[in-house]
């Protein structure tokens, strides 16, 4: 078989699996992930392609494709944050399904709703106000002028848990804030 044969082949398949794994009930593509579908469809390496639909991260696409709900960075904020979530935003961002946003600034949100959550009450009276208002604000403004990286979300991540170990610590040593005044 000719090498362009099997390549038209390949496009070909590529366009029917897209088309059916991003379509609705009604078999059409649904419309707000229809520049995903002609990325995916016009893609360099249809074999690439259909190899990344059948993992885990295609899966998820193709999931969020079979709800009737928008796909939104908030629905996405509450999926796992792992690999195939940030690859499944990356591919949206990048074909303008959803808008650009930091990364970086809205990781260190949704991971700082993760690590509170479990605190106990006495330790979040101290810990959230201290995440919200110096950390997050700080960062959220950094963030808006564009100024807000990786390192800056990891050196924040460590503020955050080095305060948390300090509660911990006191509790521990059966001392309370004020006591250290």
């Amino acid at each position: 078989m000719e090498l362009c044969t099997i390549r038209t082949l390949l496009i070909s398949r590529t366009r029917d699996r897209v088309h059916d794994l991003l379509s609705g009930e009604d078999l059409q593509l649904v419309p707000q992930l229809i520049p995903l579908a002609e990325a995916l469809i016009s893609a360099a390496s249809p074999r690439s392609v259909l190899n990344w639909l059948s993992r885990s991260g295609g899966q998820l696409l193709v999931s969020l494709a079979a709800g009737r709900a928008e796909i939104t960075h908030d629905l996405l904020d509450d999926l796992p944050q792992d690999h195939d979530t940030r690859a499944v935003r990356n591919i949206l961002v990048t074909t303008q399904v959803l808008p650009t946003r930091n990364e970086f600034f809205a990781r260190l949100e949704i991971w700082i709703r993760q690590v509170l959550e479990p605190l106990p009450a006495h330790h979040l009276r101290i810990i959230r106000p201290f995440a919200e208002w110096s950390i997050v604000r700080d960062a959220r403004r950094r963030s808006s002028r564009g100024r807000y990286l990786e390192s800056a979300a990891g050196v924040d991540r460590a503020k955050i848990r080095t305060a948390i170990e300090f509660m911990a610590w006191l509790d521990a040593n059966n001392l309370a804030l004020v006591d250290l005044a």
